[in-house]
């Protein structure tokens, strides 16, 4: 045990360095829902977890997003952690030599949804600074599609993430309460509904959000009711922690990577889910992009 003045010592240069942005000035905002002791904790589990999953056995469970949920066979990180991960993650952003956001996404039916005839696709889209680009849906590879492959173009406005064009996601505010507020303002506004936890999800899987954004994201899913619910494999076999919570009647369960704090996978089970719509998603690439890719 440390004695009580030395571990207040580094609680606070904790503190400090972790409030420090990258040019080595406090210009990210604090945590205020993180307690001190919890911030600590943040910062090493930051190097256990990347740790554990260099380990030899760190990828022994076979559970899977779509499968019933299993006990831990080793502590997992708790989203205040994760925060401190999604604090260091690197921002890129749309240039003039890579003006697209380039999204994969597939959406996977439970064996239900199959029954009655709901196919697995591959969401693909390049996106401009404005919302117009291109969209494209597939099957995924074995899958026969069916006839109901989709490609088109987007004028500006049309294509989107959570209801924000990527112009609108470099500027989101970093406060937790503001950053809703934008979401269900802009959902209101396209008549998309009002915010879940898909929304929050989809923002954190994209590259071109900012260090304190994604804390905030990572903060609305703390208010949620997020809880840490064991280590699963996706449906892809990449590993992740799953946080699961129970919103407006529906069990949602995020897929986060441990080493990013972005998420792998999301499924949704309840009242919401419809044969029109997969319960699983996969965020498959989210990156910047130059142009479209021709159609294959």
């Amino acid at each position: 045990m440390l004695a009580p003045d030395v571990e207040d010592r580094i609680l606070a240069e904790v503190r400090r360095r972790v409030a420090m942005g990258p040019a080595g000035r406090p210009d990210l905002p604090a945590l205020p829902w993180l307690r001190p002791a919890t911030m600590a904790a943040a910062v090493l589990a930051c190097a256990l977890v990347v740790a554990s999953l260099l380990l030899p056995g760190a990828g022994s469970s076979d559970q899977v997003i779509a499968g019933p949920p299993g006990t831990p066979l080793r502590p997992v990180p708790t989203l205040a952690q994760l925060a401190a991960v999604a604090r260091l993650q690197p921002t890129v952003a749309l240039d003039p030599e890579h003006p697209y956001l380039h999204l994969v996404m597939d959406q996977i039916p439970d064996e239900a949804q199959r029954e009655d005839g709901v196919l697995a696709f591959r969401h693909e889209q390049w996106i401009a600074g404005d919302g117009s680009g291109r969209a494209r849906t597939l099957p995924l590879p074995g899958e026969d599609g069916n006839g109901q492959e989709t490609d088109h173009v987007g004028r500006p406005g049309s294509l989107t993430v959570a209801g924000f064009v990527p112009d609108e996601v470099a500027a989101l505010p970093a406060d937790p309460d503001a950053l809703l507020a934008a979401l269900r303002h802009t959902l209101e506004v396209r008549g998309e509904g009002t915010p879940r936890p898909e929304h929050v999800a989809f923002l954190l899987a994209v590259p071109t959000v900012a260090p304190e954004v994604r804390v905030a994201l990572v903060a609305i899913m703390d208010d949620l009711g997020f809880i840490p619910d064991g280590r699963r494999s996706d449906a892809a076999g990449r590993r992740g922690v799953a946080f699961v919570a129970t919103v407006d009647g529906d069990r949602v369960e995020v897929l986060l990577d441990p080493r990013t704090a972005r998420p792998l996978a999301i499924r949704v089970d309840g009242p919401s889910t419809v044969t029109e719509d997969p319960t699983t998603v996969l965020y498959r690439l989210a990156e910047v992009s130059p142009r479209p890719t021709e159609a294959g």
